[in-house]
C-alpha cells in the first residue's frame, strides 16, 4: 500500500510541475537526457492536459491507498 502513496506523490509533483513550473521541468529534462530518457516536446506542448491528468491520477492513487487501508 505504501507504494501507491509513493507513486501518488511522484505523479502529484510531476503534475504540479507541468502546470506551474514547466521551465523547471524542462531543465530537469535537459539534465536527465543522458541518464534515463527525455520528455517529448509533445508533452510540453500539451502541458496543461498532462498536468491535470497527472494530478487526477495522483488523487486516484491516494484514494486507492486510503480505501485499501480502510478495508484491510
Amino acid at each position: 500500500m505504501s507504494y501507491l502513496i509513493i507513486i501518488g506523490a511522484i505523479t502529484l509533483v510531476a503534475g504540479i510541475l507541468f502546470l506551474f513550473a514547466p521551465e523547471t521541468l524542462r531543465s530537469l529534462n535537459e539534465k536527465s537526457k543522458s541518464m534515463v530518457s527525455d520528455f517529448d516536446d509533445t508533452a510540453f506542448s500539451h502541458r496543461i492536459g498532462f498536468g491535470i491528468t497527472l494530478v487526477a491520477a495522483s488523487f486516484l492513487f491516494f484514494f486507492v491507498a486510503y480505501y485499501l487501508r480502510l478495508k484491510g
